[in-house]
This record gives structure tokens, sequence and C-alpha cells, in this order.
């Protein structure tokens, strides 16, 4: 992302939890920032550690797969990825992904 800011100093390896206000001090973003960060941080850390690398609700993983006719359908659902979370919001066919990068190489529209 593009954007003005003053500095990006998080380090993991300070070990730190929070960022706090001094009083009578002027607020900037780095603090900000680097609060943003270390949240970031601790709630990827802990869904790995709890969950796993990947993993989703226990007796409802989202993205099931499917065959309806000749359509591939991607189910909804929740899982997590390197910790991350992934959502799909409702069932749908795999050919009408919002994001889907062409599976088959092709270059024409259509």
């Amino acid at each position: 992302m593009k954007g003005d800011f003053s500095r990006l100093r998080f380090s993991p390896n300070k070990n730190y939890t929070s960022v706090l206000q001094q009083q009578g001090r002027v607020s900037v973003d780095a603090d900000a920032n680097e609060q943003c960060a270390i949240n970031d941080y601790l709630r990827t850390t802990e869904t790995v550690d709890v969950v796993g690398e990947v993993g989703g609700p226990k007796h409802d993983e989202g993205f099931e797969i499917s065959v309806k006719g000749t359509a591939i359908e991607i189910g909804k659902g929740r899982y997590y990825v390197d910790g991350i979370l992934c959502e799909n919001d409702r069932e749908l066919p795999y050919l009408k992904q919002p994001y889907l990068i062409d599976p088959g190489g092709r270059t024409d529209p259509g």
C-alpha cells in the first residue's frame, strides 16, 4: 500500500505487546502504525498456534468442493491459511470467482 508514513519500525524481535501514549506528547502516525503491526503479528501468531498453519471451524470447514451437473462449486465458509483468515460468503461456481486468474492460460476475454 502506498502512503506517506513517518516510519515503519515494528520488529517481532523486540517482543512488544503495546505502544503507550505519553501525556503531553504529540501523537504521531508511527506509534499508531506500530500498534497495528503488533496487533497483526500477535493475532496471526495466536491463530497459527491455536488453529495451526491451516484449518477451519470444527465440523464446518469452508470451501467444500462439489460437482453440480458439469460445474465445479466452491462452498461458503471460513478457512485459515498460514494464520490468515480466508472467507467465502456464498457458494459459487469455480469459474465465477471474483478474483480468478484465468486457469486455462487463455489470452482472449471469453
